[in-house]
């Protein structure tokens, strides 16, 4: 329960927080009055509106007895100034302070006059040029008048904006992720995470990264950051059902999705598949949990188990029928593989192509860049498996990809996505028909069925 006493010469809103080791109680001060005028501002009915409504959003989780904090602050009114030394009420005195401490080491850090200081700033130009990137936007937005702006005299607001890495820092520093611009992003994720201690998706991203480098062991370390700082974030009280529908669980069950990723692919398949298990049992995400245990399965040298895990969700994601194409071959059963890869190519021809190690073409548009990226990812999971025990299949399911039948009906479908293009100023169906019917279970049974017949005099079916 929050309360209000004297902190210094001003009065402050804590909150008692018992530390679990000792089980003594320290004080946390929520908010701070520096003068009269500004709680008399809180005790009327326009400031203690915003006020509530402002610290309550900062502090969800903390119990706050507003009439009694008001009787309080009403009660040692006199014992607030009149003013408050600098401009600390408006809330840019924190602000000042720690530019003062900021520019102190920037101006004394001359490598004009000393080498050393020369390499401090060499080691840190990447997060410098990040933060000079960041300045400049800051100093352009100043001058814009916001919506939201309203009668706020002493920077509520401002000292009570939610302490985490706003919505425009991380989708700048995401871009860098996303051009490929991997030390600055490193740069600007690890300068965000060292500053904000809740910055789970800050460890993600480096874990991404990583993972992108094939530094797998650092991506582990990363994703596992992300799990211990994501978990933090939960609500006290939240069903499981619910548990991806809200944002503050989102960081740890994606940090798990990653670390079950980056343990697989840097062979702990054990480790992997506990993850994978925490993510079905912990926060009910058993679809994602079974369609990461395919590759671990395959990985593992346990096929029937990756087809298996694999026509659980072939059909509501077709790309799993690449794993059970691999997991059908392995048992031996060379149209049940067949017929696999045929429905996962009507779908997603670009995968189909790199897993198989046929030859693949340059994605042109952002649907066939998803598609070549998913095949980079899911080649990357089965590593171990193509590396020694999958090279058989491998060239089984590239040998079917490479039939002149093959090659007609994947000619067909990129014909019917065209079609779907220009078909969109006349208000036509027919690409879109005919993609979606390509797509269907009907047509994989009957086109695959079709194709085993004829390739079955193939003396390459049999070896």
């Amino acid at each position: 329960m929050a309360f209000v006493r004297r902190h210094g010469n001003q009065l402050a809103i804590v909150h008692g927080i018992r530390d679990p080791e000792t089980g003594k109680v320290g004080q946390h001060a929520l908010f701070n009055f520096y003068t009269r005028k500004e709680a008399t501002e809180a005790l009327s009915e326009q400031g203690g509106t915003l006020l509530r409504a402002l610290v309550q959003n900062r502090y969800a989780g903390v119990r706050l007895d507003w009439p009694g904090i008001f009787e309080a602050l009403r009660a040692d009114l006199d014992f607030l100034p009149d003013k408050a030394p600098g401009a600390a009420s408006h809330g840019h005195g924190r602000f000042h302070r720690d530019m003062l401490a900021f520019a102190r080491q920037v101006v004394l850090t001359s490598p004009a006059d000393l080498s050393s200081a020369g390499e401090i700033i060499e080691a840190h130009r990447l997060e410098l040029g990040f933060l000079m990137d960041l300045v400049g936007r800051r100093l352009e937005a100043a001058g814009r008048r916001q919506e939201s702006d309203l009668p706020d005299p002493f920077g509520w607001r401002y000292r009570l904006h939610p302490s985490e890495v706003p919505p425009d820092v991380e989708e700048f520093a995401e871009g860098l992720y996303e051009e490929g611009e991997d030390r600055e992003a490193i740069a600007a994720f690890t300068l965000l995470t060292e500053a904000f201690d809740n910055y789970a998706e800050g460890h993600n991203y480096l874990g991404l990264i990583a993972l992108r480098a094939g530094r797998l062991d650092d991506a582990v370390a990363a994703f596992t950051k992300t799990t211990e700082v994501g978990r933090r974030l939960f609500p006290k009280r939240i069903r499981k059902d619910q548990w991806w529908s809200d944002l503050d669980t989102r960081p740890y069950i994606r940090g798990l999705c990653n670390l079950a990723i980056a343990l697989n692919r840097a062979g702990r398949f054990d480790d992997a598949m506990d993850v994978t298990l925490r993510l079905e049992r912990e926060c009910g995400m058993v679809e994602r949990a079974v369609a990461l245990r395919g590759p671990i399965y395959l990985n593992q040298r346990r096929p029937g188990l990756a087809s298996e895990s694999g026509r659980r969700l072939e059909r509501v994601f077709p790309s799993e029928g690449l794993v059970v194409a691999f997991g059908e071959y392995q048992m031996g059963h060379r149209e049940k593989a067949l017929r696999a890869l045929f429905h996962a190519a009507m779908s997603f021809p670009f995968s189909a192509r790199l897993v198989t190690g046929t030859k693949c073409p340059r994605p042109k548009d952002w649907l066939e860049a998803r598609d070549y990226n998913g095949g980079v990812d899911l080649l990357r999971d089965l590593d171990h498996y193509l590396r020694s025990r999958g090279r058989k299949a491998r060239t089984f399911l590239r040998r079917i990809m490479g039939t002149p039948e093959m090659a007609s009906f994947l000619d067909e479908l990129l014909d019917a996505r065209r079609k779907q293009e220009a078909e969109r100023s006349t208000g036509g169906r027919a690409g879109f028909d005919r993609e979606h019917e390509m797509k269907s279970d009907a047509f994989a049974d009957h086109n695959s069925a079709w194709l085993a017949d004829l390739m079955r005099s193939s003396e390459w079916w049999w070896k």
